[in-house]
């Protein structure tokens, strides 16, 4: 007998709620993002205030009805990420990791009471969020992760230190992992994820200066003998490297729209830049050598844009999109990194200068090699899950 699954087919074509919800995003990227960057990018803050302009405008992602909570389609995000690093990679990936990351994780495994006490404020722009899981030794490896909480009457004790966490400077409300099971010889069974707010004096936070994702803050928090009450740990008791895992895996698909964006506006940068600019007697466009680099790279875009489309359109109609997910990170990475290089060469020697557009591209793009795991870690990923290939036999 002959079973034939039901098949979902991909509309390449934009329906007009994305063209609304593009022109939306472009908007309020020139009424509110593009004339105050500059001052945002010398404070060297992210501004917490604009999150309310986000949820009014209907752009976080998420949203309430009632007392339910809902989300956006991740078609609509990969739109929002994408323009907003085109503009400011670093503004992106500081709302990046409060509404995928933390509005998420309270979204699919926070109770009632937390996502009323937690996600609504954050939804609605009051409070932003972070999620504060990587340490000194434990980056890709999430296992090794060694912050201890330890039972006490009533709730737990956090001791430990996180590092390089993006909003931890000014976060109202942390997410953070921490080791529950130091018997289990499974590592994977060891770690809890709570929620703490800015009730929890014990946090020291300390600023860390970088180069990479201004004007978003990069963070050093270090937890002494911190107490969290049971009701705040989200999902089951060591079961944080699962939801880790699962929130990771959605959340780089709009990071791989960020990698998009941060190429996409090297590479404009650098086409205006070649149109005007003469060399030998003509602009640089034309000369065969270099067009013919313009339209490999272009090339490059493109695929870059359907890989990411397909996983967002994967996750959206529920199939499973681990794969689709890594293969988006990991070309965006690749894209990026190659776009951006090539865009200041392109430039030529204004590229060095410290307030030439250009350099925030270049910079940023080492954040997007490591945010949400290295090109290595996308790798590995891509290999253990080869068999959920289309066309694998």
């Amino acid at each position: 007998m002959n079973v034939y699954k039901e098949r979902v087919f991909m509309d390449f074509s934009t329906s007009i709620k994305e063209e609304e919800y593009i022109l939306k995003v472009k908007q309020f990227i020139g009424d509110r993002i593009k004339h105050n960057i500059s001052a945002w990018y010398r404070n060297e803050n992210f501004p917490v205030s604009i999150l309310k302009d986000i949820y009014s405008e209907g752009l976080m992602g998420f949203y309430e009805t009632g007392h339910k909570m809902e989300q956006e389609p991740m078609a609509n995000s990969i739109i929002l990420y994408e323009k907003l690093s085109e503009i400011s990679p670093g503004f992106a990936m500081a709302l990046l990791c409060h509404a995928q990351i933390g509005l998420y994780i309270l979204y699919r495994w926070g109770n009632i009471w937390q996502k009323q006490e937690f996600m609504v404020p954050g939804i609605y722009g009051q409070k932003l969020l972070c999620f504060a899981n990587t340490e000194q030794d434990a980056g890709s490896d999430v296992s090794a992760i060694k912050m201890q909480a330890k039972r006490v009457k009533g709730g737990f004790i956090l001791s430990g230190e996180k590092m390089y966490i993006t909003n931890g400077v000014n976060a109202n409300i942390i997410i953070v992992s921490a080791v529950t099971d130091r018997e289990s010889l499974e590592k994977k069974h060891r770690l809890s994820l709570f929620i703490l707010d800015e009730r929890n004096t014990e946090i020291k936070r300390t600023l860390l200066k970088k180069s990479i994702w201004a004007p978003s803050n990069l963070a050093k928090l270090t937890f002494h003998d911190c107490f969290v009450p049971e009701e705040n740990i989200i999902g089951n008791l060591n079961n944080g490297f699962q939801i880790m895992m699962k929130a990771f895996n959605s959340a780089r698909i709009a990071m791989s729209a960020l990698n998009l964006g941060t190429a996409l506006g090297a590479y404009k940068l650098a086409l205006s830049h070649a149109c005007e600019r003469k060399v030998f007697g003509s602009p640089v466009f034309e000369h065969q050598a270099k067009s013919f680099e313009f339209a490999e790279h272009l090339t490059k875009l493109e695929a870059a844009r359907l890989l990411i489309k397909k996983a967002a359109w994967m996750r959206d109609t529920g199939q499973k999109y681990i794969l689709n997910s890594s293969i988006a990170k990991y070309f965006t990475i690749e894209t990026a990194k190659s776009i951006t290089g090539w865009s200041a060469e392109i430039l030529g020697a204004r590229s060095v200068l410290l307030d030439h557009p250009v350099n925030k591209y270049t910079v940023d793009t080492m954040g997007s090699v490591l945010g949400l795991g290295t090109g290595d870690i996308q790798k590995l990923i891509i290999a253990r899950f080869m068999h959920m290939w289309d066309n694998w036999e």
